[in-house]
Protein backbone atom coordinates (compact mmCIF):
# COMPACT_ATOMS: atom_id res chain seq x y z
CA UNK A 1 0.00 0.00 0.00
CA UNK A 2 1.36 3.43 -0.94
CA UNK A 3 1.37 6.15 1.67
CA UNK A 4 0.25 9.50 0.25
CA UNK A 5 2.54 12.38 1.15
CA UNK A 6 1.47 15.97 1.48
CA UNK A 7 3.11 18.38 -0.99
CA UNK A 8 4.97 20.14 1.83
CA UNK A 9 6.64 16.96 3.02
CA UNK A 10 7.34 15.74 -0.49
CA UNK A 11 8.91 19.08 -1.39
CA UNK A 12 11.18 18.90 1.68
CA UNK A 13 12.20 15.35 0.80
CA UNK A 14 13.16 16.30 -2.75
CA UNK A 15 14.95 19.41 -1.48
CA UNK A 16 17.00 17.30 0.94
CA UNK A 17 17.77 14.73 -1.74
CA UNK A 18 18.93 17.59 -3.97
CA UNK A 19 21.25 18.83 -1.24
CA UNK A 20 22.71 15.37 -0.79
CA UNK A 21 23.36 15.05 -4.51
CA UNK A 22 24.82 18.55 -4.55
CA UNK A 23 27.28 17.65 -1.78
CA UNK A 24 28.20 14.45 -3.62
CA UNK A 25 28.83 16.62 -6.71
CA UNK A 26 26.17 14.73 -8.65
CA UNK A 27 24.97 18.01 -10.07
CA UNK A 28 22.50 16.84 -12.70
CA UNK A 29 20.65 14.72 -10.15
CA UNK A 30 20.76 17.60 -7.66
CA UNK A 31 19.16 19.96 -10.15
CA UNK A 32 16.43 17.45 -11.03
CA UNK A 33 15.58 16.81 -7.37
CA UNK A 34 15.44 20.55 -6.59
CA UNK A 35 13.18 21.19 -9.57
CA UNK A 36 10.93 18.34 -8.41
CA UNK A 37 10.78 20.00 -4.96
CA UNK A 38 9.59 23.21 -6.62
CA UNK A 39 7.07 21.31 -8.72
CA UNK A 40 5.60 19.72 -5.57
CA UNK A 41 5.36 23.02 -3.71
CA UNK A 42 6.08 26.15 -5.80
CA UNK A 43 5.97 28.51 -2.82
CA UNK A 44 8.73 26.74 -0.87
CA UNK A 45 11.72 29.11 -0.86
CA UNK A 46 14.38 26.56 0.13
CA UNK A 47 14.73 24.74 -3.23
CA UNK A 48 14.93 28.07 -5.06
CA UNK A 49 17.75 29.13 -2.76
CA UNK A 50 19.51 25.82 -3.32
CA UNK A 51 19.13 26.14 -7.10
CA UNK A 52 20.67 29.60 -6.77
CA UNK A 53 23.63 28.06 -4.94
CA UNK A 54 23.83 25.33 -7.60
CA UNK A 55 24.03 27.86 -10.43
CA UNK A 56 26.41 30.08 -8.47
CA UNK A 57 28.78 27.13 -8.07
CA UNK A 58 28.51 26.42 -11.79
CA UNK A 59 29.46 30.05 -12.51
CA UNK A 60 26.08 30.94 -14.01
CA UNK A 61 25.65 34.24 -12.17
CA UNK A 62 22.51 35.35 -14.00
CA UNK A 63 20.61 32.17 -13.19
CA UNK A 64 21.87 32.22 -9.60
CA UNK A 65 20.60 35.78 -9.19
CA UNK A 66 17.26 34.76 -10.69
CA UNK A 67 16.75 31.97 -8.15
CA UNK A 68 17.99 34.03 -5.20
CA UNK A 69 15.56 36.81 -6.18
CA UNK A 70 12.71 34.31 -6.24
CA UNK A 71 13.83 33.13 -2.80
CA UNK A 72 13.61 36.60 -1.23
CA UNK A 73 10.30 37.19 -3.01
CA UNK A 74 8.87 34.11 -1.32
CA UNK A 75 10.71 34.51 1.99
CA UNK A 76 11.68 38.16 2.55
CA UNK A 77 13.32 37.28 5.86
CA UNK A 78 15.68 34.64 4.39
CA UNK A 79 18.98 36.35 5.14
CA UNK A 80 21.42 33.99 3.34
CA UNK A 81 19.75 34.83 0.02
CA UNK A 82 20.34 38.57 0.57
CA UNK A 83 23.98 37.91 1.40
CA UNK A 84 24.39 35.85 -1.79
CA UNK A 85 22.57 38.48 -3.86
CA UNK A 86 24.76 41.25 -2.49
CA UNK A 87 27.91 39.38 -3.51
CA UNK A 88 26.62 38.52 -6.98
CA UNK A 89 25.31 42.03 -7.62
CA UNK A 90 28.75 43.31 -6.63
CA UNK A 91 30.35 40.89 -9.12
CA UNK A 92 28.11 42.26 -11.85
CA UNK A 93 29.05 45.82 -10.93
CA UNK A 94 25.58 46.67 -9.66
CA UNK A 95 26.75 48.66 -6.65
CA UNK A 96 23.39 50.11 -5.60
CA UNK A 97 21.58 46.77 -5.79
CA UNK A 98 24.44 45.16 -3.89
CA UNK A 99 24.23 47.78 -1.16
CA UNK A 100 20.43 47.38 -0.87
CA UNK A 101 20.67 43.59 -0.59
CA UNK A 102 23.43 43.89 1.99
CA UNK A 103 21.36 46.33 4.04
CA UNK A 104 18.46 43.85 4.02
CA UNK A 105 20.88 41.14 5.10
CA UNK A 106 22.18 43.29 7.95
CA UNK A 107 18.74 44.41 9.10
CA UNK A 108 17.63 40.81 9.46
CA UNK A 109 20.87 39.69 11.05
CA UNK A 110 20.57 42.39 13.74
CA UNK A 111 17.05 41.40 14.76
Amino acid sequence: MAIPLCPRLLSEIYNNIGLIYFRLERTEEAEKALRKAIECRPHNAAPYYNLGAYYEKKGDTDRAIHYYEITVGLAPDYQPAYEALSALYEQKGWKEKSREAYQKFLSGALQ
